[in-house]
């Protein structure tokens, strides 16, 4: 029953007050077959000893720092995890967030009846939780099922206009090492990227009927780091959409955006209050920036060369992992 390793891969950056109940929230699975692998980004807060507490208590904890010579960033520290992992089944999970007790014996049982394809993953049940997660019910979700391709649940996001957050999904190693690494240079939405790669790539999606995670959000905490808050992170925001338009038209081999990532683009368009920026990447934007969508010879040269530097910029992304 417990014989495939689970690899749990926590970053963090001073979330001490935060983090233990994440722990506690693994230690607590009724499956026993998992390591937890935590990657601090340079804390300076008491992260080291709860670590070091965790650590001495249970085994199955590893607490790795991020090199000084490495990149800083949460990509860059899941990236190292991954690396240290040994796990059959993946499962990212933030510092913030929590899992209930039976999700990881749900899942792992769900994935075990198709554990001979190589690229399947899982998904699970979810809600938000601010402070408590008493009497925080699973959403009820048309995409609460199973799916015999990942771009079918892509496109079910855009039919719904619904997403997963990302420790809802268990994937299987082969097909992290199959779709590549975290994207170290995005700053913001480097999940929304990440797993369309992973979706892309995945040939079977199960639902675990048991068991759901917790994601933490607070609409009044102005330090989010997935909230606008400056230029770097606005472009980022931009750079990832176009990264996953392009994913999704590589393998439909189609031109045309499909409803997810249009929902995309209006997210972009209603939240970046920087319009000048946006008009950079009207390329992109189209007729939700010009609902007429005209656009003069100067616009769509600068549309191709812009093309042409992202498509460069795919192939030489950190994320690929050599083989």
């Amino acid at each position: 029953m417990n014989k495939n390793l689970v690899s749990i891969i926590i970053p963090t950056y001073n979330r001490a007050n935060l983090l233990r109940e994440t722990l506690d929230s693994v230690l607590n699975q009724t499956y026993a077959n998992w390591e937890c692998i935590v990657v601090d980004d340079g804390s300076t807060d008491a992260t080291d000893k709860l670590l070091e507490e965790y650590c001495r208590q249970d085994s199955r904890f590893q607490y790795h720092k991020r090199p000084k010579e490495s990149l800083k960033g949460g990509n860059v520290c899941r990236n190292l995890g991954f690396g240290f992992s040994k796990g059959t089944f993946i499962k990212w999970l933030d510092s913030d967030d929590l899992l209930s007790a039976d999700l990881l014996f749900s899942q792992v049982n769900t994935l075990n009846t198709i554990l001979e394809n190589k690229y399947a993953l899982a998904t699970s049940k979810w809600n938000y939780f601010k402070d408590s997660i008493e009497d925080v019910k699973p959403q009820i979700k048309e995409i609460n099922k199973n799916y015999e391709s990942g771009f079918d649940l892509l496109y079910d996001f855009g039919i719904n206009n619904s997403f997963l957050p990302q420790h809802v999904y268990l994937v299987k190693r082969e097909l992290v090492i199959k779709s590549g690494l975290w994207n170290e240079s995005l700053s913001i939405n480097q999940d929304g990227e990440f797993f369309t790669r992973i979706l892309l790539n995945a040939t079977k999606i199960v639902h675990a009927q048991e068991g759901m995670v917790f994601y933490r959000y607070d609409p009044l905490n102005n330090n989010n780091v997935s909230a606008f808050s400056n230029f770097e992170k606005c472009k980022d925001s931009i750079l990832s959409w176009i990264l996953i338009d392009t994913y999704i038209k590589l393998y439909t081999k189609q031109n045309k955006s499909i409803k997810y990532v249009e929902n995309g683009k209006q997210y972009l368009v209603k939240n970046i209050t920087d319009k000048k920026l946006l008009q950079e990447y009207v390329f992109f934007f189209g007729k939700t920036l010009n609902k007429k969508g005209k656009r003069d010879g100067k616009i769509m040269k600068f549309s191709n060369l812009v093309k042409v530097r992202i498509v460069a910029k795919m192939r030489n992304l950190k994320w690929r992992i050599k083989k």
